[in-house]
């Protein structure tokens, strides 16, 4: 096997094969799931539907007051007695998601994860211009070292929800592998005997 193969399988592609998967994280998309919910509280306050439940949830953002001072409630809405007691089980459940966000301090750390897949392509699309040349593994070993500080950044910052690469993704890993050597191997140079590596 060619260095600059080697180099791509065992040490770059399961790291940007993982940055795709990152997202694929239950509690990211609950934190998605309540980031677009909380734009709709806000929209339904601003339609005058609020009251101080509401206001405390939107982090006491949003406190609307009728005409003659007094706070508008939801109490018609709620006399009726399913729907009062499915607006208060959503409230419930919508109190319980955001302390869970909290305590896990999913905002930050969703952040991040978003922030990583960005750089993650950033870094891909390097590589893509790196490795038509002659002998890049100078190159890699430069991109390694930045992935390599990229991943260990999130990893302490608990957005990379892995020690190193995610498991089970060898199948991946060899697909997204094979394809990089098929298009750019023509180009490289020859590696000395001593250098090739038995696979």
């Amino acid at each position: 096997m060619h260095p600059i193969e080697q180099k791509l399988k065992d040490e770059i592609c399961p790291y940007l094969v993982t940055a795709r998967r990152l997202n694929r994280w239950g509690p990211y998309w609950v934190y998605l799931g309540y980031s677009y919910l909380g734009e709709l509280f806000v929209l339904l306050a601003g339609l005058g539907i609020s009251n101080p439940i509401m206001s405390f949830l939107s982090d006491g953002q949003v406190k609307l007051e009728s005409k003659d001072g007094t706070l508008i409630t939801v109490v018609q809405f709620l006399n009726d007695p399913w729907a009062g007691g499915i607006a208060l089980a959503l409230l419930v459940m919508w109190a319980l998601v955001k302390v869970y966000i909290r305590n896990e301090n999913l905002a930050k750390r969703c952040s991040l994860l978003r922030s990583c897949q960005r750089q993650c392509i950033h870094l891909e699309n390097q590589l893509m211009q790196l490795l038509p040349a002659p002998n890049p593994m100078k190159e890699l070993i430069n991109l390694q070292v930045k992935l390599g500080s990229l991943v260990e950044w999130n990893i302490v910052e608990e957005s990379w929800r892995y020690g190193g690469p995610a498991p089970n993704i060898n199948a991946q890993v060899n697909e997204y592998c094979s394809q990089l050597v098929s298009i750019f191997s023509a180009h490289w140079d020859q590696a000395p005997p001593n250098e090739q590596i038995e696979v």
